[in-house]
């Protein structure tokens, strides 16, 4: 530029032979004045340029911003329209463990689960007609909800249970509780409906969280199972973590029944767990876990009933001869456990015993009694876990012999997901002793259902094999 502008002036110049040197001075002077008039001219088209384009960006980012705000408004109101509408308005979702439905403001929560057991079996024993048996059963299949509805604070349970013989659905758990502060926050609540009456660990202790693959042959012998009550629990942790149940119920076993024929008069429950070590919460289930703390847990519980002749229809309650269809009779029974968890070892042990009381004359009382001792060891941290459990049955009955049982087996949590994905392999051996008459009050201690039954033992060996695989959802 600044070339062609000399030459411009040069040749403007170019009559004039002789130039005055300021003059030309001068002239180059307001040539670099020029120069760098242009060159300032030229940046700032280039600056109005760039602002132009930046503005016209933002301007365009802007308009793109406001339409999908305004799309994003459209799809909420239209959903809350359409909820409104049709009166449902929740949050659904996976939390890991369960399905989850809770209310916008959290004062409605509901869990969804369920629970699948499949089991292959096969037992010996000499005395029976076919002395080996084997096959499929399907154990356990349960559906079920649980939450709380209005407040936090009212909470529910209701478990539905398809039967392993003919695959109808019956109610196994029905309640509603209510939280409330006794002694501190949130520390007590009441529970009414049915449900299982506070006494053997073991039979609290839920079918999906067992040592074993089912509960032991002693806890379903005097066991209470499950009975229309009313409960009051309440929690505490002082220098140890304690909880205390006591419940007023129908009668042991009774599970639903019409309150004209209820066989007692009135019944009465109490169960107390101590943490020594660790935390009660670790009593949920038998198994030491990686990253638990040392527990030691103690328990004990009672439970006391009163026979009423008059709603009594099945003279079974009474042994040792044939009383007639009203005989009714007390029950006392009681219990005492403890168990150990440390460093993927797990140990427990309970003593049980009952008194059954007849209301009729002549009729001899019955004092039972029984014990287990079982214990787990993780050989693979939370993956592989080999158990065994002993166990015995004193039925006191004139000229039956108690009887004794071993089981042991192996459990692979796989995925290492717990209980919620397991394969138990296990080894059942009734090795010495008499089938014990039933105890009225409890269930049966050798039925299909543990993988036993079809026979009697009479001193001879019955060895049974179960592989089961559960999974929870």
């Amino acid at each position: 530029m600044r070339w062609i502008l000399l030459l411009v002036m040069t040749l403007s110049v170019c009559p004039v032979v002789q130039a005055d040197d300021a003059k030309v001075e001068k002239l180059l002077k307001r040539i670099d004045q020029l120069e760098q008039t242009v060159d300032r001219v030229s940046e700032l088209e280039r600056e109005v340029a760039r602002l132009k384009g930046q503005q016209h960006d933002e301007w365009l980012k802007q308009r793109q911003s406001d339409a999908y705000r305004q799309i994003v408004d459209d799809v909420i109101q239209d959903a809350e329209a359409r909820s409104s509408q049709e009166g449902v308005q929740f949050l659904a979702g996976f939390d890991g463990k369960s399905f989850v439905l809770v209310g916008p403001e959290g004062n409605n929560k509901m869990v969804l689960g369920g629970q699948f057991q499949f089991r292959f079996i096969a037992s010996n024993q000499d005395k029976r007609p076919d002395e080996t048996e084997s096959g499929f059963q399907m154990r356990r299949f349960k559906l079920g909800a649980s939450g709380h509805v209005i407040t936090p604070d009212l909470f529910y349970k209701i478990v539905f249970e398809g039967s392993r013989v003919d695959g109808k659905a019956g109610v196994e758990d029905a309640y509603f509780g209510y939280k409330f502060s006794l002694f501190g926050e949130k520390d007590a609540n009441i529970k009414v409906g049915k449900t299982k009456i506070p006494f053997l660990r073991e039979e609290l202790t839920s079918s999906r969280r067992q040592l074993a693959i089912d509960r032991s042959s002693v806890t379903e012998f005097f066991t209470t199972d499950r009975a229309e009550l009313i409960q009051l629990e309440v929690k505490g942790k002082n220098s140890v973590e304690w909880n205390l149940k006591l419940a007023l119920h129908d009668g042991a076993d009774t599970e639903f029944s019409e309150f004209t024929m209820d066989p007692v008069e009135i019944g009465f429950a109490a169960r107390i767990d101590v943490a020594l070590k660790g935390s009660l919460s670790q009593g949920k289930d038998f198994n030491a876990w990686s990253g638990e703390d040392d527990a030691l847990l103690l328990g004990g519980a009672v439970i006391w009933q009163l026979g009423d002749a008059d709603n009594t229809t099945d003279g079974g309650l009474v042994t040792g001869g044939d009383f007639g269809s009203d005989a009714d009779a007390d029950y006392l029974g009681w219990t005492v456990d403890l168990g150990f968890e440390s460093n993927g070892v797990s140990v427990f042990g309970a003593l049980m015993g009952g008194h059954i009381d007849p209301d009729v004359t002549g009729a001899p009382d019955r004092d039972m009694m029984g014990y287990l001792i079982q214990g787990g060891v993780f050989l693979v941290p939370d993956e592989v876990e080999a158990f065994i459990r002993y166990e015995c049955i004193d039925g006191d009955i004139p000229g039956e012999d108690e009887a004794y049982l071993l089981t042991f087996g192996v459990n692979w949590y796989k995925f290492k997901q717990k209980h919620n994905h397991k394969i138990t392999a296990e080894i059942i051996w009734f090795f010495d002793g008499d089938v014990p008459t039933a105890n009225p009050f409890g269930n049966s201690p050798f039925s299909t259902a543990l993988g036993l039954g079809g026979g009697t033992v009479d001193d001879e060996e019955l060895i049974a094999f179960l592989l089961q695989w559960q999974l929870l959802f």
